[in-house]
């Protein structure tokens, strides 16, 4: 839940500095680091998790419980990972778009 927070707060952040213009400035890049941490973290247990569940508590057939706990972990696992993907693609992008709006700043 405090991965949640810690994502929404930095989400606000980067929403906060494209209303006011300046989202393609230096410092947008913490927000999005710190999105990319939190999802990381998130991830991270969820992957714990889903270890746990299928090493210590092995899933039997009868019982419904434990095998749905399995699966949600571990699609839990496959969409944290995913969402990494998302945030370092979109670092890479808004890092490229700061450098170039920063060049422009500078010619003008």
């Amino acid at each position: 839940m405090a991965c949640a927070q810690v994502a929404l707060a930095a989400l606000w952040a980067l929403v906060f500095r494209a209303q006011t213009g300046v989202f393609f400035r230096p410092g947008t890049q913490r927000w999005v680091v710190t999105i990319g941490a939190a999802v990381g973290v998130a991830t991270l247990l969820t992957c714990g998790l889903f270890l746990y569940v299928t090493f210590v508590g092995i899933p039997m057939p009868g019982d419904m419980g434990d095998i749905g706990l399995w699966m949600a972990s571990g699609l839990g696992c496959l969409v944290g990972a995913a969402l990494l993907g998302v945030v370092f693609v979109t670092h890479r992008l808004i890092g490229r778009a700061t450098d170039a709006q920063t060049e422009l700043d500078g010619v003008l």
